[in-house]
């Protein structure tokens, strides 16, 4: 296959339809008969190795730049949130985010295609094309990353609508029904370790002997009782979507289910465990 360099780019006129913003790389070329002396005088002094050197530095800091540019997704808005205008405001916003990841996309593009044609440079006209393009570059990258910061402003605003309502929603419920985050909680283990490094500490382990047996338990107890919340999750997660759907009286029967079967039974069953493992070591 046939090397692909700068100057085959050059001659076929790809290149062309690579450039950011659409400039032909004919357009500006000062007429060779009334510039030749001073081009000839330009080569001269022009160093393309530190050349190429300096713009492949310059192309990576702006890759670097579109690298770590915010990676937005839509919003998707529930179903429970009805207003007609804030869902308006939403798809205007998730077409603006679709173009910047497009524009964001031909930069990075650009980025890719400089880096591979920066190395062939190696004449005035070719260094000319290539500093119009960096310079293109470096204003969409600019321009990209002022409209990553303001559509990231724009999205948490838009974001915030959406969680104020459940937090709304939330609050209403607790009003009628009482705490779900008193009612939904699992007993914590870090009682249970605290009793048993104080009996360790008093029947003299070594430091070493009883790190080794906290770090060990800990990670026990901590399985454990993520297995309990995964159960209770599922409800919790159920019961929270018709809260915000403003089901209050479906939910409250799984809010009841919640609190009164699953949190009773799991919290005997980390109690049975976290008491087993402890006096494993305080019954000897």
């Amino acid at each position: 296959m046939k090397k692909i360099t700068f100057r085959n780019v050059l001659a076929s006129g790809v290149v062309t339809a690579l450039v950011l913003t659409g400039a032909s790389f004919q357009g500006g070329v000062a007429d060779a008969a009334t510039k030749t002396k001073t081009t000839q005088v330009a080569k001269k002094k022009t160093d393309y190795k530190k050349y190429r050197a300096k713009q492949l530095k310059v192309v990576a800091s702006y890759d670097s730049t579109l690298f770590h540019m915010d990676r937005f997704g839509g919003i998707k808005v529930p179903d429970y949130v009805t207003d007609p205008v804030y869902r308006a405001q939403v798809e205007r916003y998730n077409k603006k985010v679709e173009a910047f990841k497009k524009d964001r996309a031909a930069a990075v593009k650009e980025v890719k295609t400089l880096k591979k044609f920066i190395p062939e440079v190696n004449t005035a006209k070719e260094k000319k094309i290539t500093d119009r393009r960096v310079a293109a570059l470096k204003k969409e990258t600019a321009r990209l990353k002022t409209k990553s910061q303001a559509l990231l402003k724009q999205g948490q605003a838009l974001y915030k609508v959406i969680t104020n309502y459940e937090q709304q929603q939330v609050l209403s419920f607790e009003s009628q029904y009482g705490s779900i985050s008193k009612s939904l909680t699992l007993i914590s283990y870090r009682d249970y370790l605290t009793r048993l490094d104080n009996y360790l500490t008093e029947n003299h382990y070594s430091k070493d002997a009883k790190a080794d047996i906290i770090d060990l338990n800990s990670e026990r107890m901590l399985n454990a009782r993520e297995e309990s919340s995964e159960r209770l999750g599922d409800t919790r997660g159920k019961m929270f979507l018709l809260i915000y759907a403003g089901k209050f009286e479906e939910a409250n029967e799984l809010f009841t289910y919640a609190k009164d079967t699953i949190v009773v039974e799991e919290n005997a069953r980390l109690d049975a465990l976290y008491t087993k493992i402890i006096e494993r070591y305080m019954k000897k």
